[in-house]
């Protein structure tokens, strides 16, 4: 068995998750060359067949390989991140929580699923490096960094002691209390408004922490500011409801959809025929659901937008996405 340290095994596991990074790059050009060839493909046809080009759109999704596409979508299925680099790596984030005292561990299978990448997320977070740093992914440059945390810059390590109050609010959501930390967050705020149109000091600073522009929706970057507060680092995705539905409906990260609401669950609200507003679970009763939620009025007071408590039937919300809290 081969020790995390052995620098002869770490120069190995450097050209494996190269190699991993080298795909990455190969997917973000298919990403962009794929739906360009399929675009130009198509006006090819149309201009010498006598036949309608769009009668081809019945094929799709097309696999190319190991690359599907669909609709907008496009997705390489393998090779997956796999292997004993991998579990090794999994080793030093389930040390890293140790040794922060942490009640969490993630299975060491060798598998870079989407546990793993949650779990890699929240130590870079605790180690004070830049999100900006990895917005497609981990690094080799980062995981050296992750393995060796001697190796930070004076500014991470600045960052890093920024950030142990939020270290100590993932001690307490993987004690239990992620979903009270969560609620905490968002009862504090309520009354927050806007100044403006999606606008305000404390909505720009939700929207900056979620990477929108500022002016956007803001229902799922106040949700992402109270899963911070709950020890969770912040996730871009969180600014589309139907991306966090998605996420839970899917299993994302531990993520989970259910129609049994619990405090600390997210409940999503379908507008446009779609899941297009999001707020937070504060208490159930038997047909009535309670909740806080940003960018929305008050029962009574159409029109004044900003953080508000809501009561809607329980037949109201579409369902409920339940962050994994670790309880």
């Amino acid at each position: 068995m081969h020790s995390v340290r052995d620098p002869v095994y770490l120069a190995a596991l450097e050209l494996r998750f190269a190699a991993a990074a080298r795909h990455s790059r190969l997917v973000r050009i298919l990403r962009k060359a794929v739906p360009a060839a399929i675009a130009v493909s198509l006006l090819m046809i149309a201009g010498i067949s006598v036949f309608n080009p769009f009668r081809m759109l019945a094929n799709l999704p097309i696999d190319i390989g190991n690359v599907v596409v669909s609709g907008t979508k496009i997705t390489m299925q393998s090779p997956h991140m796999t292997g004993d680099d991998v579990r090794a790596f999994q080793r030093v984030i389930n040390e890293r929580y140790r040794r922060w005292g942490v009640a969490r561990r993630i299975e060491e299978d060798g598998e870079y699923g989407s546990v793993t990448r949650l779990a890699v997320r929240q130590v870079c977070h605790g180690l004070g490096l830049a999100k900006a740093d990895y917005p497609g992914g981990i690094t080799p440059e980062l995981r050296m960094r992750v393995r060796t945390p001697s190796r930070r810059s004076p500014e991470e390590l600045a960052r890093a002691r920024g950030r142990r109050g939020w270290l100590e609010r993932l001690r307490r959501q993987q004690e239990g209390g992620g979903p009270e930390l969560a609620l905490a967050y968002a009862r504090n705020h309520l009354g927050v408004r806007e100044t403006g149109e999606n606008r305000g000091a404390q909505v720009d600073k939700w929207n900056r922490a979620g990477g929108s522009p500022l002016g956007s929706a803001w229902c799922g970057n106040f949700m992402n500011a109270c899963l911070m507060n709950a020890g969770f680092p912040s996730e871009t995705w969180m600014a589309r409801c139907a991306f966090i539905e998605g996420h839970a409906r899917t299993g994302q990260g531990g993520w989970e959809w259910t129609s049994s609401p619990k405090p600390g669950d997210l409940a999503l609200f379908t507008v446009n025929n779609a899941p297009n507003h999001v707020g937070m679970v504060e208490s159930v009763s038997a047909d009535t659901v309670v909740t806080i939620e940003g960018n929305t009025h008050p029962d009574d007071q159409p029109g004044a937008f900003g953080v508000f408590r809501r009561h809607h039937p329980r037949s109201v919300p579409r369902g409920y996405a339940r962050p994994p809290y670790g309880r």
